[in-house]
């Protein structure tokens, strides 16, 4: 059998006990602090990984972002380039593009009752004319109104043409210029 002897008086008790009771305390905010300071650590550092996951994130979307711009840019270019290559082609030829159905407005300009024209041939800027002539005069004044037309020039009327009165049958061969058949731009 044990005996216990309570020599401590009940002050003391009670001082030990509330000593006891604060280290339990203080211990126990130690633990609490220690366990909040370590959560704290541990957000902190999922926060800095999640912001360093994001940025790499964004860098790789931005990069294929440009990566995919660059290269529509770069298809966009190729597609203007053969736009304006054929372009330029349609413009060579459209520049060395002989038009005469300006010539043809031109004679029809001239041409009068009592003159038709049975036949035309071109050939590098000369053109060759057959047709009837109702009288000599209107043959003349056909003539005329070609000779003093500014696209034509060099108008060869051979004298064979005026032999009869009336019905004439008649060839002539006149140079055209250039700039009359051709639209310059």
């Amino acid at each position: 059998m044990d005996i216990k002897l309570n020599l401590v008086p009940p002050q003391r008790k009670r001082e030990i006990k509330r000593s006891y009771l604060l280290r339990v305390l203080a211990r126990w905010q130690m633990e609490i602090f220690l366990i909040l300071l370590i959560f704290l650590a541990l957000l902190w550092h999922i926060s800095y990984v999640l912001k360093v996951e994001t940025a790499s994130s964004l860098q790789q979307t931005e990069m294929s972002r440009q990566s995919f711009s660059y290269k529509d840019m770069q298809d966009y270019k190729e597609k203007i380039k053969n736009a304006n290559t054929e372009i330029s082609d349609i413009k060579k030829i459209q520049k060395g593009q002989i038009y005469w159905s300006e010539l043809l407005d031109k004679i029809n300009q001239i041409i009068f009752t009592g003159i038709k024209i049975d036949s035309l041939g071109t050939k590098n800027y000369q053109v060759f004319l057959t047709g009837v002539a109702d009288n000599r005069d209107n043959l003349v004044r056909f003539k005329e109104k070609l000779t003093e037309e500014s696209c034509f020039s060099e108008v060869d009327f051979p004298l064979a043409n005026l032999m009869n009165k009336e019905n004439l049958s008649f060839q002539m061969q006149f140079s055209v210029k250039e700039e009359c058949v051709k639209i310059i731009k």
